[in-house]
This record gives structure tokens, C-alpha cells and sequence, in this order.
């Protein structure tokens, strides 16, 4: 894929920071997720040609870092400059104001529990799984991601989607397994999957079998009385 299909696809121009890239990126995941879009045969194609994009777009930004924000309104004054004679203010800025990256997770996840009380799982999976990229070494991030995957796999074992359980159920016990009783639970789920029948149902199917096929042959020959006699 082209940089300029990239940006165009992202509906941004070169100038675009690697913030604007990632809003970008997690408003049309959001939009084109297969999870999301089970109806659409097209929403995964579209989901995968996003995810290169956006891998395409980064590795380019890292090479060419775009004009900040600062240096464009330099750009500009320069240019002003060159036509009108203005006074300059050469004040110095107002240092920027820090952001604490411990009240900003704590924000963060007040939303995640907010979101598994009220929005879809996958809404909550997805955006649980971006926050573990921002906060790789933060267990309660991964805490939450498991719970959001258990819920998942539950949904979609009773859908009758097992092999997507199955799936999401498995990386419960490898996101967190210091949670016993999460882990417990996501196992029995599994041990679910893997079980057969049991043979009381399996005898008991096959009981009622027999009595209805011993039933018709009784009113096939009830008939057949009937009609010789």
C-alpha cells in the first residue's frame, strides 16, 4: 500500500502527527472490527487493510517526523514577516503542564470499568487491549483485560461459537494467571468444551428413540387390524 493510499484511507495529510494517526486508527478499528461487523463479509478485509496502514503510516512518521506545531507557526511568522513589518513579543512560553502518566491510568480505568458494565464486550475488549500497549508493565490493565476476555469467551460459548471461545477463554489463564478464581473458572469453561456428552443423556436419548419407533409400529398395526377386519 502506497503512503498517500494510507493517508488518504486515514482521511489525514502528511502533516498529521502520531497522535492524530492513532485516533485515526482506533476510530476506524472501531468502525470496520470483524467482531463488531459479523454481518459484513467485507469488514475484515477492510479491518486488515486499516491495521497495515497504520503500520505503514507509523514506520513512515518515524523517518520523517512531521512539522510540530510550534515550528509551523515559526514557518508562518517568517513568511509574515517577509511582507509586513510587525512588533515582535519575545516573551518566553509557559512551560507546558506535565501530566501525571498514575492519574491518567487510574482515569483510564474508572472508563474500563464503566465500559464492562455497560458497553458490548468486544467495545471493552478492544479498547482494553489498546490501553495494554500504552501501559505494557501495568498488572491491573492486564487484571481487566482477563475479565474482559472471560466475559467474551462466556458470550460467545453461548452463541455456540466454541472455537472463538475457546480461543479467548485460552488467554484468560496467560493474561493473568495470579487470578485463581478467574482462572478456575475460564479452565471449567474449557473443560466444557472438551468434555463428551455424558452417558446418562447419551442412554436416555436413545431410550426415547427406542419407545417412539416401538409406538409407530404399534399404530401401524392397530391400522392394518383395522383394515382386515
Amino acid at each position: 500500500m502506497h503512503i498517500h493510499d494510507c493517508y488518504r484511507l486515514f482521511g489525514l495529510t502528511r502533516k498529521a502527527s502520531v497522535d492524530d494517526i492513532k485516533s485515526a486508527y482506533r476510530r476506524l478499528a472501531l468502525q470496520y472490527h470483524p467482531d463488531i461487523n459479523q454481518s459484513d463479509p467485507k469488514a475484515a478485509e477492510k479491518f486488515r487493510q486499516v491495521k497495515d496502514a497504520y503500520n505503514i503510516l507509523l514506520k513512515y512518521v518515524a523517518k520523517n517526523p512531521p512539522p510540530s506545531l510550534k515550528e509551523q507557526k515559526v514557518a508562518r511568522s517568517a513568511h509574515h514577516a517577509t511582507q509586513v513589518k510587525v512588533k515582535v513579543d519575545v516573551t518566553p512560553p509557559q512551560a507546558k503542564e506535565t501530566v501525571d502518566p498514575v492519574q491518567e491510568l487510574k482515569r483510564e480505568l474508572k472508563r474500563v470499568q464503566k465500559m464492562i458494565r455497560e458497553k458490548p464486550c468486544y467495545t471493552t475488549v478492544f479498547f482494553i487491549e489498546e490501553l495494554r500497549k500504552r501501559y505494557p508493565n501495568a498488572p491491573e490493565v492486564d487484571r481487566w483485560l482477563a475479565i474482559a476476555y472471560y466475559r467474551w469467551g462466556k458470550e460467545l460459548l453461548q452463541q455456540g461459537k466454541y472455537i472463538r471461545a475457546r480461543d479467548y477463554l485460552t488467554r484468560v489463564l496467560s493474561t493473568d494467571p495470579q487470578n485463581r478464581w478467574l482462572c478456575y473458572a475460564a479452565k471449567r469453561n474449557l473443560d466444557q468444551l472438551d468434555s463428551p456428552p455424558h452417558p446418562f443423556l447419551v442412554v436416555t436419548g436413545d431410550i426415547l428413540v427406542a419407545v417412539f419407533c416401538v409406538f409407530i409400529s404399534f399404530i401401524l398395526y392397530v391400522v392394518i387390524v383395522l383394515l382386515v377386519v
